[in-house]
């Protein structure tokens, strides 16, 4: 289960870090596979960064509301580098933690997004 977790984590943090467009289908074989383990779930939800589709849309947003508060905050994490709006209903139910992670890492991508001055 380490190697498989390890492997999970260098594929996201290739496909990230490269810009590589493709499908979560791996991901979505692997979960199919461990449904119950938490662990595989924060590793599958941390790649997910980088990989834009509808499944890891919906799983991210299954996580931000019924995974442990680990899961949670990593669902979240995801979301926001994927600039994919998250329900308001969904944002209603932020606990104090998430709100002031959702601030942090909005004020961090507009740092990144603002040109600097000559």
């Amino acid at each position: 289960m380490n190697a498989l977790a390890q492997a999970i984590d260098a594929y996201g943090h290739i496909v990230y870090s490269n810009k590589i467009k493709c499908s979560s289908l791996t991901l979505q074989e692997l979960y199919e596979r461990h449904p119950r383990n938490d662990f595989l779930k924060y590793k599958i939800a941390r790649c997910l960064s980088g990989i834009h589709d509808e499944w890891a849309k919906l799983f991210l947003l299954e996580i931000i509301q019924t995974g442990c508060k680990g899961l949670r905050l990593e669902a979240l994490r995801s979301l926001l580098l994927l600039k994919i709006e998250i329900p308001g209903n969904i944002q209603n139910g932020f606990s104090a933690e998430m709100q002031k992670l959702e601030s942090f890492l909005k004020k961090e991508a507009n740092k990144k997004i603002r040109p600097t001055r000559a």
